[in-house]
């Protein structure tokens, strides 16, 4: 089989491909004159600029992607440092520390962002359902500083109507918040035999025995019970508790701090959207809400106030003090850079 030669890019490129004579086309056509042209050279030809328009997309879009990676790296390295400083640099104040508003002390998370930034001068405000997981926090923290310990402003809130929301938060309406972090997304599980939790309201509307998500620990024969009420809870925290909260301090916090800052920090359990098991549904919905809710936050303030979305998993987080600290960093160096981060 004889062979054809095309030339590309002037000259600098040589292709050799084999000739067909079949597909050779040399006819006398009217008004077209003689016609004669390979179609096997053509097919060859768009072979060979369709690699290099395609080979040209993938390097601009490969080396666009590496440059925003390098350029939000670079900032990471410097961005945490303006939202860690706790000091208060105004002369005329009578508070020497921000304060940091953590809405769900009482899990891993916001125990670990608790004793991180305790350890950075920040007061907190903890904000849980009950007071036991609060004053283990507390506790914790006053065995880790010792005589550095911040100031810690403990608050139940498990009512959201505005004469609880009054009573409860009256006391922080003029203090100087700089960050606010919300960990309020772990759904609570208690043992099949007995579930009640006095703070939970009871629904009272049907039988509880078909809305609850039973869950089996294979290292342990008690199964877990999510509740109707937890469900219904668990959203009402999720929803209705941080949006009463941030409508309260988020005034207060660009008022009041210089580069204010909210952290959404999501339980990431790798949800299965395509087997949801009872009870996911609404807790699943509130989570999406956070997440949108925090991320136009930042786009209606313009500037105003930086958030982001950091996505871990609290099982993991237990005992591991190491991946503790690298979320707790991790967020602070994506803090406005990015709308969402994982913690793996």
């Amino acid at each position: 089989m004889s062979q054809d030669t095309s030339n590309f890019l002037f000259g600098l490129i040589q292709i050799k491909y084999p000739a067909i004579n079949a597909l050779i086309i040399d006819k006398q056509l009217p008004l077209l004159g003689r016609v004669n042209f390979s179609v096997s050279k053509l097919y060859f030809q768009f072979l060979f600029y369709l690699g290099l328009a395609s080979s040209s997309y993938f390097l601009f879009k490969g080396t666009q992607t590496l440059g925003k990676w390098f350029i939000d790296y670079v900032r990471s390295c410097y961005n945490s440092k303006k939202f860690l400083a706790s000091k208060i640099e105004k002369q005329n104040s009578e508070y020497e520390r921000y304060y940091a508003v953590i809405y769900g002390a009482g899990n891993r998370a916001g125990n670990a962002f608790a004793h991180y930034l305790a350890t950075k001068g920040f007061n907190l405000i903890l904000i849980e359902r009950d007071l036991m997981p609060l004053n283990d926090v507390e506790i914790s923290i006053k065995q880790m500083l010792k005589k550095n310990t911040p100031q810690i402003i403990k608050i139940v809130l498990n009512k959201f109507d505005q004469d609880a929301l009054s009573k409860n938060l009256d006391g922080t309406k003029d203090l100087p918040i700089k960050l606010f972090i919300n960990c309020k997304n772990a759904k609570r599980k208690c043992t099949s035999e007995g579930h009640s939790n006095k703070l939970i309201p009871d629904l009272n509307d049907g039988n509880e025995s078909d809305d609850v998500d039973e869950i089996k620990d294979p290292q342990n024969t008690t199964t877990d019970v999510i509740t109707r009420e937890e469900v219904y809870f668990t959203g009402k925290e999720n929803i209705e508790g941080l949006s009463c909260l941030l409508n309260i301090y988020l005034g207060q916090m660009i008022q009041l701090s210089q580069n204010p800052a909210i952290l959404n920090i999501n339980n990431d359990q790798d949800f299965d959207e395509h087997n949801i098991k009872k009870g996911q549904l609404f807790y699943q919905a509130s989570v999406r809400f956070q997440d949108t809710f925090t991320t136009l936050l930042q786009r209606q303030m313009k500037g105003a106030i930086k958030t982001i979305n950091v996505k871990a998993n609290f099982k993991k987080l237990k005992e591991d003090q190491a991946q503790q600290y690298q979320m707790c960093e991790k967020a602070f160096c994506y803090l406005g850079i990015k709308d969402t981060i994982s913690i793996k």
